[in-house]
Protein backbone atom coordinates (compact mmCIF):
# COMPACT_ATOMS: atom_id res chain seq x y z
CA UNK A 1 0.00 0.00 0.00
CA UNK A 2 1.22 3.46 -1.05
CA UNK A 3 2.30 6.10 1.31
CA UNK A 4 -0.67 8.33 1.84
CA UNK A 5 -3.50 10.32 4.50
CA UNK A 6 -6.88 9.28 3.73
CA UNK A 7 -9.65 11.09 4.85
CA UNK A 8 -13.04 9.82 5.09
CA UNK A 9 -15.35 13.29 4.56
CA UNK A 10 -18.42 13.81 6.18
CA UNK A 11 -21.18 16.21 5.91
CA UNK A 12 -21.67 19.53 4.86
CA UNK A 13 -19.20 21.74 2.37
CA UNK A 14 -17.76 23.26 5.75
CA UNK A 15 -17.86 19.72 7.63
CA UNK A 16 -15.64 18.40 4.18
CA UNK A 17 -13.46 21.37 4.74
CA UNK A 18 -12.45 20.67 8.05
CA UNK A 19 -11.78 16.60 7.18
CA UNK A 20 -9.98 18.14 3.71
CA UNK A 21 -7.37 20.50 6.25
CA UNK A 22 -6.31 17.77 8.91
CA UNK A 23 -5.95 15.95 6.38
CA UNK A 24 -3.88 18.53 4.23
CA UNK A 25 -2.14 20.05 7.29
CA UNK A 26 -1.10 16.06 8.28
CA UNK A 27 0.03 14.91 4.31
CA UNK A 28 2.37 18.47 3.84
CA UNK A 29 4.06 17.77 7.44
CA UNK A 30 4.54 14.35 6.27
CA UNK A 31 5.28 15.33 2.60
CA UNK A 32 3.01 12.44 0.99
CA UNK A 33 -0.39 12.42 -0.43
CA UNK A 34 -3.81 13.24 0.47
CA UNK A 35 -6.26 10.99 -0.30
CA UNK A 36 -10.58 12.02 0.37
CA UNK A 37 -12.36 9.31 1.12
CA UNK A 38 -16.19 10.44 -0.05
CA UNK A 39 -18.29 6.97 0.11
CA UNK A 40 -20.07 8.55 3.36
CA UNK A 41 -20.93 11.97 1.14
CA UNK A 42 -24.49 10.11 -0.33
CA UNK A 43 -26.74 13.07 1.16
CA UNK A 44 -24.98 16.04 -0.18
CA UNK A 45 -22.28 14.56 -2.23
CA UNK A 46 -18.53 16.02 -2.66
CA UNK A 47 -18.75 19.81 -2.68
CA UNK A 48 -14.74 20.36 -3.13
CA UNK A 49 -14.33 19.41 -6.76
CA UNK A 50 -13.34 23.40 -7.06
CA UNK A 51 -10.36 22.76 -5.44
CA UNK A 52 -7.68 22.09 -7.44
CA UNK A 53 -7.09 18.27 -7.55
CA UNK A 54 -3.26 18.47 -7.71
CA UNK A 55 -3.94 18.54 -3.98
CA UNK A 56 -5.56 15.54 -3.62
CA UNK A 57 -7.06 12.29 -5.14
CA UNK A 58 -10.40 10.60 -4.74
CA UNK A 59 -11.57 7.05 -3.21
CA UNK A 60 -15.13 5.38 -3.21
CA UNK A 61 -14.12 2.76 -1.55
CA UNK A 62 -16.22 2.35 1.45
CA UNK A 63 -15.54 0.76 4.90
CA UNK A 64 -18.10 -1.40 6.90
CA UNK A 65 -17.45 0.58 10.25
CA UNK A 66 -20.02 2.74 9.01
CA UNK A 67 -22.22 0.20 7.98
CA UNK A 68 -21.98 -1.19 11.01
CA UNK A 69 -25.64 -0.56 13.33
CA UNK A 70 -24.42 -3.03 16.50
CA UNK A 71 -22.49 -0.22 19.33
CA UNK A 72 -20.62 -3.27 20.46
CA UNK A 73 -19.70 -4.62 17.16
CA UNK A 74 -18.54 -1.47 16.12
CA UNK A 75 -16.64 -0.57 18.92
CA UNK A 76 -14.66 -4.35 18.35
CA UNK A 77 -14.27 -3.06 14.58
CA UNK A 78 -12.72 -0.02 15.27
CA UNK A 79 -10.58 -1.38 17.84
CA UNK A 80 -9.30 -3.57 15.16
CA UNK A 81 -9.25 -0.85 12.59
CA UNK A 82 -6.70 1.02 15.02
CA UNK A 83 -3.87 -1.86 15.17
CA UNK A 84 -4.08 -1.19 10.93
CA UNK A 85 -3.22 2.17 10.61
CA UNK A 86 -6.85 4.09 11.40
CA UNK A 87 -7.60 6.82 13.88
CA UNK A 88 -10.31 8.09 15.01
CA UNK A 89 -11.31 11.21 16.65
CA UNK A 90 -12.21 10.57 20.44
CA UNK A 91 -14.29 13.32 20.64
CA UNK A 92 -14.90 17.16 19.34
CA UNK A 93 -12.31 18.83 21.30
CA UNK A 94 -8.78 18.53 19.45
CA UNK A 95 -7.21 15.18 19.64
CA UNK A 96 -3.64 15.73 20.89
CA UNK A 97 -3.06 11.93 19.52
CA UNK A 98 -3.57 13.66 16.28
CA UNK A 99 0.27 15.86 16.65
CA UNK A 100 2.00 12.40 17.01
CA UNK A 101 1.22 11.32 13.77
CA UNK A 102 4.29 9.79 11.51
CA UNK A 103 3.78 7.99 8.96
CA UNK A 104 0.43 6.88 6.78
CA UNK A 105 -3.15 6.55 8.57
CA UNK A 106 -6.75 6.85 7.47
CA UNK A 107 -8.23 9.40 9.35
CA UNK A 108 -12.09 9.00 10.87
CA UNK A 109 -14.19 11.95 12.80
CA UNK A 110 -15.27 15.49 11.84
CA UNK A 111 -12.03 17.38 12.84
CA UNK A 112 -13.61 20.49 14.43
CA UNK A 113 -10.78 22.68 15.44
CA UNK A 114 -8.63 25.20 13.95
CA UNK A 115 -6.06 23.46 15.98
CA UNK A 116 -5.74 20.45 13.85
CA UNK A 117 -4.66 22.93 10.52
CA UNK A 118 -3.30 26.33 12.20
CA UNK A 119 0.60 25.20 11.68
CA UNK A 120 -0.49 25.19 7.57
CA UNK A 121 -3.78 27.98 8.23
CA UNK A 122 -1.88 30.50 5.12
CA UNK A 123 -1.28 27.78 3.08
CA UNK A 124 -4.64 26.29 2.99
CA UNK A 125 -6.12 30.03 2.69
CA UNK A 126 -4.15 30.43 -0.27
CA UNK A 127 -5.15 27.10 -1.84
CA UNK A 128 -9.18 27.38 -1.10
CA UNK A 129 -8.98 31.38 -2.51
CA UNK A 130 -6.75 31.13 -5.45
CA UNK A 131 -7.27 27.38 -6.86
CA UNK A 132 -11.53 28.22 -6.26
CA UNK A 133 -12.96 28.02 -9.92
CA UNK A 134 -15.31 31.37 -10.14
CA UNK A 135 -18.40 31.26 -11.80
CA UNK A 136 -20.25 34.07 -14.00
CA UNK A 137 -22.83 34.81 -10.85
CA UNK A 138 -20.03 35.28 -8.09
CA UNK A 139 -18.09 37.74 -10.39
CA UNK A 140 -22.12 39.29 -11.04
CA UNK A 141 -22.32 39.11 -7.23
CA UNK A 142 -19.03 40.44 -5.67
CA UNK A 143 -18.65 43.37 -8.65
CA UNK A 144 -21.91 44.95 -7.17
CA UNK A 145 -21.05 44.75 -3.19
CA UNK A 146 -18.64 47.34 -1.45
CA UNK A 147 -17.19 44.89 1.28
CA UNK A 148 -15.33 47.57 2.95
CA UNK A 149 -18.19 49.22 3.90
CA UNK A 150 -20.51 45.99 3.92
CA UNK A 151 -21.10 42.92 6.70
CA UNK A 152 -22.04 39.69 5.78
CA UNK A 153 -24.04 38.22 8.31
CA UNK A 154 -24.94 34.02 8.15
CA UNK A 155 -28.71 32.82 9.23
CA UNK A 156 -28.22 29.08 9.54
CA UNK A 157 -31.71 26.86 10.06
CA UNK A 158 -32.74 24.52 7.43
CA UNK A 159 -31.96 20.88 8.58
CA UNK A 160 -31.14 22.48 12.24
CA UNK A 161 -34.94 22.86 12.77
CA UNK A 162 -35.08 19.04 12.72
CA UNK A 163 -32.37 18.73 15.28
CA UNK A 164 -33.35 22.18 18.16
CA UNK A 165 -32.28 19.91 20.99
CA UNK A 166 -28.66 19.31 19.60
CA UNK A 167 -27.87 21.80 17.12
CA UNK A 168 -30.58 24.86 18.53
CA UNK A 169 -31.19 27.66 16.52
CA UNK A 170 -29.14 30.89 17.14
CA UNK A 171 -31.60 33.57 18.65
CA UNK A 172 -32.44 37.13 17.49
CA UNK A 173 -30.42 38.39 20.29
CA UNK A 174 -27.40 37.71 19.19
CA UNK A 175 -27.24 39.25 15.74
CA UNK A 176 -28.64 42.26 17.60
CA UNK A 177 -25.61 42.04 20.21
CA UNK A 178 -22.91 41.50 17.10
CA UNK A 179 -24.42 44.32 15.43
CA UNK A 180 -24.24 46.60 18.51
CA UNK A 181 -20.29 45.34 18.63
CA UNK A 182 -19.92 45.98 14.78
CA UNK A 183 -21.64 49.88 15.03
CA UNK A 184 -19.86 50.39 18.34
CA UNK A 185 -16.42 50.05 16.16
CA UNK A 186 -16.84 50.64 12.80
CA UNK A 187 -20.04 52.31 12.64
CA UNK A 188 -22.97 51.52 10.54
CA UNK A 189 -22.58 49.45 7.23
CA UNK A 190 -24.55 47.38 4.70
CA UNK A 191 -25.87 44.35 5.35
CA UNK A 192 -25.93 41.27 3.25
CA UNK A 193 -27.63 38.00 4.83
CA UNK A 194 -26.40 34.66 3.86
CA UNK A 195 -29.16 32.57 4.39
CA UNK A 196 -30.61 28.85 3.86
CA UNK A 197 -34.08 30.47 4.72
CA UNK A 198 -34.82 33.48 2.65
CA UNK A 199 -38.53 34.10 4.34
CA UNK A 200 -37.33 34.24 7.78
CA UNK A 201 -33.88 36.70 6.67
CA UNK A 202 -36.21 38.96 4.77
CA UNK A 203 -38.28 39.12 8.68
CA UNK A 204 -35.55 39.55 10.61
CA UNK A 205 -33.05 41.93 8.92
CA UNK A 206 -35.41 43.47 6.39
CA UNK A 207 -33.39 46.85 5.91
CA UNK A 208 -30.57 44.43 4.56
CA UNK A 209 -29.20 45.26 1.03
CA UNK A 210 -29.90 41.69 -0.38
CA UNK A 211 -30.07 38.24 1.15
CA UNK A 212 -28.13 35.52 -0.54
CA UNK A 213 -28.99 31.98 -1.04
CA UNK A 214 -27.86 29.03 -3.07
CA UNK A 215 -30.38 30.39 -5.34
CA UNK A 216 -28.57 33.46 -6.39
CA UNK A 217 -25.18 31.61 -6.13
CA UNK A 218 -25.24 27.85 -6.67
CA UNK A 219 -22.30 26.56 -5.63
CA UNK A 220 -21.78 26.37 -1.61
CA UNK A 221 -17.91 27.14 -1.30
CA UNK A 222 -18.53 30.30 -3.45
CA UNK A 223 -20.86 31.42 -1.03
CA UNK A 224 -18.44 30.92 1.71
CA UNK A 225 -15.45 32.75 -0.50
CA UNK A 226 -17.76 35.80 -1.36
CA UNK A 227 -19.02 35.62 2.81
CA UNK A 228 -15.52 35.96 3.56
CA UNK A 229 -14.86 39.17 1.63
CA UNK A 230 -16.50 41.53 3.90
CA UNK A 231 -14.53 43.66 6.43
CA UNK A 232 -17.17 41.79 9.42
CA UNK A 233 -18.31 38.40 9.23
CA UNK A 234 -21.61 37.84 11.92
CA UNK A 235 -21.76 33.98 11.71
CA UNK A 236 -23.81 31.32 12.65
CA UNK A 237 -22.98 28.05 14.71
CA UNK A 238 -22.30 26.64 11.24
CA UNK A 239 -19.24 25.16 9.75
CA UNK A 240 -20.32 27.25 7.11
CA UNK A 241 -19.85 30.48 7.97
CA UNK A 242 -16.71 29.06 10.13
CA UNK A 243 -14.80 28.66 7.09
CA UNK A 244 -15.76 32.33 5.65
CA UNK A 245 -14.12 33.73 9.09
CA UNK A 246 -11.15 31.34 8.55
CA UNK A 247 -10.56 32.78 4.96
CA UNK A 248 -11.50 36.29 6.17
CA UNK A 249 -8.26 38.74 6.16
CA UNK A 250 -8.12 40.75 9.48
CA UNK A 251 -11.75 41.50 9.53
CA UNK A 252 -13.99 41.87 12.65
CA UNK A 253 -15.04 37.95 13.20
CA UNK A 254 -17.93 37.32 15.25
CA UNK A 255 -19.46 34.06 16.50
CA UNK A 256 -21.63 32.62 19.02
CA UNK A 257 -20.33 31.42 22.25
CA UNK A 258 -22.83 28.51 22.40
CA UNK A 259 -22.25 26.44 19.38
CA UNK A 260 -24.45 23.54 20.37
CA UNK A 261 -27.64 22.84 22.03
CA UNK A 262 -26.33 20.08 23.70
CA UNK A 263 -24.46 21.55 26.53
CA UNK A 264 -22.50 17.83 27.08
CA UNK A 265 -20.20 18.83 24.28
CA UNK A 266 -16.83 20.79 24.43
CA UNK A 267 -16.14 23.27 22.63
CA UNK A 268 -13.48 24.98 23.71
CA UNK A 269 -10.73 24.55 20.99
CA UNK A 270 -13.09 25.34 18.25
CA UNK A 271 -13.19 28.65 17.56
CA UNK A 272 -9.97 30.61 17.25
CA UNK A 273 -8.62 33.31 19.67
CA UNK A 274 -8.85 35.77 16.48
CA UNK A 275 -12.44 35.11 16.52
CA UNK A 276 -15.32 37.66 18.77
CA UNK A 277 -17.58 35.31 20.71
CA UNK A 278 -20.71 36.67 21.55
Amino acid sequence: MRSAIEVFLNGGVGNQLFGWAAGQTLALRLDIPLILNTSNLSHRGFQLSSLSAENFTISKQENAVYRIQNPVAKFTYRKMLQTQGHFFESGFRFDKRFISLDRSVKLHGYFQSFRYFCEKNEHLRSIILSQSIVSLEFEELSGGIDFKNSIAIHLRRGDYLSNLDFHGIIGEDYYSDALSYTRSRVGIKKIYVFTDDKEEARRMFPYAEQVISQSELSLPLENIILMSKFSVVIGANSSFSYWAGILNDGGIRIFPKKWFAETSIDTHDLLPRSFVKL
